[in-house]
């Protein structure tokens, strides 16, 4: 030891747990050489050993790779899933828009035809006139009958409101 001291050389036993190791059993050399620039140490694994860590850095690396796959793998899975329910909501947006169109042009089919014939005389026409035998025939006329009356009831009592309030302001 001494010699190699002298000569500026220094060696540690093979088998000692380096600082900061894990203390394998594992035989490694460390070596230090004593330079005018500096101290330089040399560190000599065996081949086993070196074959090992770099085994399970491989692993480790795999096992990583493995966790991004997955979680990309999750994340592709979950923008699929948003992908597929905002064209459910686009689908639905489209078939309820779909049903009021659907029922704005049943009510202007059956509501928004002008009148055949004058309001005042739909009294003594509907009591003549025969009932339709086809069942949208009858759903029909049904519903321009009673339209028809709501709007002769509406006018007249309109008419009777308008002649109260000429009574009421009659001396104004």
């Amino acid at each position: 030891m001494a010699d190699e001291e002298r000569n500026g050389v220094a060696t540690e036993a093979p088998g000692e747990p380096q600082s900061g190791q894990d203390g394998d059993d594992d035989l490694d050399y460390e070596v230090e050489l004593k330079t005018p620039f500096g101290i330089v140490e040399l560190e000599f694994e065996p081949l086993a050993k070196r074959e090992r860590k770099e085994r399970e850095r491989r692993e480790r690396a795999a096992l990583r790779a493995a966790k991004r796959a997955r979680r990309k793998a999750q994340e592709e899975a979950e923008r699929a899933a948003k992908r597929a329910s905002t064209r459910r909501t686009v689908l639905i947006v489209l078939v309820l828009a779909l049903v009021v169109g659907g029922a704005v042009a049943l009510a202007v089919w059956l509501f928004a035809r002008p009148d055949e014939e004058p309001d005042e005389d739909v009294a003594e026409l509907a009591a003549g006139e025969p009932e339709p035998r086809a069942f949208m025939d009858r759903i029909r006329a049904r519903l321009r009958r009673a339209i028809r009356e709501g709007r002769r009831a509406s006018r007249q009592a309109q008419r009777e409101q308008q002649q109260r309030y000429r009574e009421l302001t009659k001396g104004r």
